[in-house]
């Protein structure tokens, strides 16, 4: 099939037409530049060289920079291949520092670590002169340090490696703290020695450094006095980090006599006759009991408790389990069984006759174990606690068979608590005991549905509300349908999937409203829900009685507002309530509050059919009617004058036949590939069009090319006011809105600006507060300071 094709016809093409050859001729030039650039800056590497004045360095005590910020940028900027000779970087080095033939210098790899201390890697006077960069460990953008004091050159060569990590230790020796760096790669016995000549001592056997990790002690002195062959033990092998602890303790001439008689011991040596520690204040040196391991121990009927126990790992758990109820006070004859917490899962009795130095866990110490109610499950049972979801506290233990089916069980839980099977549904807890996931597949195994040995459940009903599922609402009351007469009734706790008419019958069972007889067998349809902005003015009231409170996005932590009506009202959706107030020209002020329900009869509300309406209800002729909107957060009213041009944005057309081909393309490529003798018999049927003139051409190509985010122009335009629909800017027209009302025709309307005395004083203050507030975030801000990078190197 492949051999029957015309391989000419697949890769026949056109000539490229002249009026591109220009800029494709651009485009291979910018591509071989591109290209030039990469090979040059792969073949080559750059550095940072950094004066000695760049750093606070104590010998002996630490290295770190003078400015930690941006250490990477400071110094000087050096490149050079990967060819270049260590010689020749040397060379270079002394060129660009303006160092003297005859001084002496190294440079030294040094990094900034996240405790603000410098490590030392590498020096450059490690590598011989003879060998190429690509042949050495120096790397991209590494930070060297470059002196000419030999002394420094000499400390920084005692200190560098890539393993010797700076930390800092904090010491604590007869209450008083202090804080020294050590190195991670030191061996124990070298930490030890340190730390005896830190405190002044003349031998390391005199103290005693106590190291504390995860509830085991560790004797550090002992690990280098005791066992000789562990002085290659680093402090990174026993895990001390930057600002670990240690305690520093003296140690008495009976200790000191004690350890010397036991140098001669086997490392493994145990005296028969110590005994383990049975109480929790006593920790184990693992250092010196090799079978000895710690235990975080729990209780099921105590949350706070929690105590480390040590254990033997020559006892089985059935010893383990006797021990613990002796220990902490329990009846060795009642039922109580252990549960790993690491893996959330019961032992089983099958066990009891294990040692605990079968369990790696163990072995490792640490285990984190919780002593509970009930008896030991068998390799066969599956044991469950299980609660109702309103009485967590009451849990009772069930066993049953790990092959039984998951309906039997539950009606044995149902029946147990006294619920019918039929209304309840079984749930899996999260850690905190709350439903996370519902047991669905009930005719199923427990395995089935992820049920585990010692999981606990809750049977809930269908009117059970779960933590997820609840909706806290702040209710309020109004009397008049004006914030100024608003007061908190309390909250309310509903399901997201409640109705409108629900929350309504719950706001009617509350304790405030559930006395009144006035509101016995009260009609829902009387009462106004409606939303309380933050500004604490009224918003959208609630209509569609059927939504639940998700569709209507409802949501914790918001405030609604409930106004009994004497009438039932079902407002529909073209439908707002807004509040009008007349305006009291002669007294700069406005008449009491006017409910005022604007139905603008399905179509987009415009402002001169508001003013009919108004009109209307006010009694003031259309003509003489102005209007103005409260703006609340600002103290201000908006005059809205019909006449007013607003200028208006809009988006011209996409030009170019290029865009449009583009798009052909793309729906051609979209609808598959066709056999390519049909295909080719189209082409034959379409006419193709001719192709404008190369200057056509050639000046479409330059207007798309040269101002490519003139695509799209915008077009100013200007509309009226009266024209613009309500809801859009600058109207927004929303329920619960204040509007002002002036008749024209009234006395001083001509010079009236619809204000009150209360908002002009409240505006100035506002504007006193915002004043203060960008003075006082001017007075807080620093001016950034920009240091010359190579002034320093004047030291040279």
């Amino acid at each position: 099939m492949y051999k029957q094709k015309n391989d000419t016809e697949i890769f026949e093409y056109e000539d490229i037409p002249d009026y591109w050859v220009e800029e494709i001729q651009k485009q291979n030039d910018k591509a071989k530049a591109d290209r030039a650039a990469y090979e040059f800056e792969r073949n080559h590497l750059e550095i940072y060289l950094q004066p000695q004045a760049l750093f606070d360095i104590q010998e002996g005590i630490q290295i770190k920079y003078v400015d930690a910020k941006d250490t990477e940028e400071q110094g000087l900027k050096i490149k050079f291949t990967f060819d270049t000779t260590v010689a020749d970087l040397k060379t270079r080095i002394r060129q660009e520092l303006s160092l003297d033939e005859s001084a002496i210098f190294d440079a030294f790899e040094v990094c900034q670590l996240g405790n603000n201390l410098c490590q030392v890697f590498r020096a450059l006077s490690d590598f011989s002169d003879e060998n190429i960069i690509s042949q050495t460990k120096i790397t991209h953008f590494s930070t060297w340090l470059v002196t000419c004091d030999e002394k420094l050159i000499a400390y920084l060569q005692s200190v560098k490696g890539e393993e010797r990590e700076p930390i800092f230790i904090n010491y604590k020796y007869k209450d008083v703290e202090n804080r020294f760096i050590m190195y991670r790669d030191m061996t124990c016995g070298d930490f030890v020695q340190k730390t005896a000549e830190l405190y002044g001592f003349d031998h390391y056997k005199k103290i005693k450094c106590i190291y504390f990790a995860d509830g085991i002690m560790r004797r550090l002195d002992r690990l280098k006095y005791d066992v000789e062959k562990q002085r290659d033990h680093t402090l990174k092998s026993l895990n001390l980090r930057d600002s670990s602890c240690i305690v520093v303790e003296d140690k008495s001439a009976e200790e000191i006599e004690i350890e010397e008689k036991n140098s001669s011991l086997p490392a493994n040596f145990i005296d028969p006759d110590s005994t383990f520690a049975t109480t929790s204040e006593q920790i184990i040196n693992v250092d010196e009991t090799e079978n000895i391991r710690t235990v975080l121990m729990y209780k099921e009927e105590d949350s706070e408790f929690l105590e480390r126990f040590n254990v033997d790992l020559n006892w089985t758990i059935g010893e383990l389990h006797e021990k613990l109820k002796q220990y902490m006070g329990i009846d060795k004859n009642e039922d109580r069984r252990l549960k790993r917490l690491y893996d959330n899962s019961l032992i089983v009795k099958e066990e009891l006759g294990v040692k605990l130095s079968d369990y790696p866990e163990f072995i490792e110490g640490g285990v984190r174990l919780r002593i509970e109610y009930g008896r030991f499950p068998s390799v066969e049972e599956i044991a469950l606690n299980v609660a109702l979801f309103q009485e967590p506290e009451m849990t009772l233990r069930f066993y049953f068979n790990k092959e039984s089916v998951i309906h039997e069980g539950k009606e044995k839980m149902c029946k147990e608590f006294g619920v019918e099977p039929n209304k309840y549904r079984l749930w899996r807890t999260s850690f905190d005991n709350q439903p996370q996931y519902i047991v669905k597949k009930e005719k199923q195994h427990w395995e089935k549905n992820h049920i585990g040995n010692g999981d606990f459940l809750l049977l809930k009903s269908e009117q059970d509300i779960l933590p997820d599922e609840q909706v806290l609402i702040d209710i309020h009351e109004t009397k008049t349908g004006i914030a100024n007469d608003c007061k908190n009734i309390g909250h309310l706790i509903c399901k997201d999937s409640d109705t409108l008419d629900d929350l309504k019958d719950a706001i009617l069972a509350m304790e405030e409203y559930r006395e009144k007889p006035e509101l016995n067998n009260f009609e829902t349809d009387c009462i106004r829900l409606r939303a309380r902005s933050r500004n604490l003015f009224f918003g959208r009231i609630f209509r569609e009685k059927n939504k639940t409170l998700k569709n209507l996005k409802i949501k914790s932590g918001d405030h609604l507002v409930v106004q009994f009506l004497d009438h039932p009202e079902n407002l529909k959706n073209n439908e707002i309530v807004l509040l009008l107030r007349k305006r009291d020209i002669k007294n700069m002020d406005y008449h009491e509050f006017v409910e005022f329900i604007y139905d603008h009869d399905k179509a987009p509300p415009m402002l001169l059919h508001l003013r009919s309406k108004i009109s209307e209800k006010m009694g003031i002729p259309a003509e003489n009617l102005a209007i103005a909107k409260y703006i609340p957060h600002a103290y201000d009213w908006k005059y809205w004058n019909p006449d007013e041009d607003v200028p208006v944005k809009s988006k011209g057309k996409k030009g170019g036949q290029k865009g449009k081909n583009n798009q052909n393309n793309q729906s051609k490529k979209n609808k598959g590939k066709k056999n390519k003798k049909n295909a080719k018999e189209e082409q034959k049927e379409t006419p193709v069009e001719e192709p404008a003139s190369k200057k056509e051409v050639e000046s479409t190509e330059t207007q798309s090319t040269d101002k490519p985010e003139e695509a799209v122009k915008e077009k100013q335009e200007f509309i009226k006011l009266s024209l613009m629909d309500l809801r859009s800017a600058p109207f927004l027209l929303a329920e619960g809105d204040i509007l002002g009302v002036r008749d024209n025709s009234e006395e001083g309307a001509a010079t009236d600006d619809f204000q009150t005395v209360a908002d002009i004083q409240n505006r100035e203050r506002l504007e006193e507060l915002k004043k203060l507030d960008k003075d006082i975030k001017v007075a807080n801000s620093k001016p950034s300071h920009n240091n010359d990078p190579f002034k320093i190197f004047t030291d040279f």
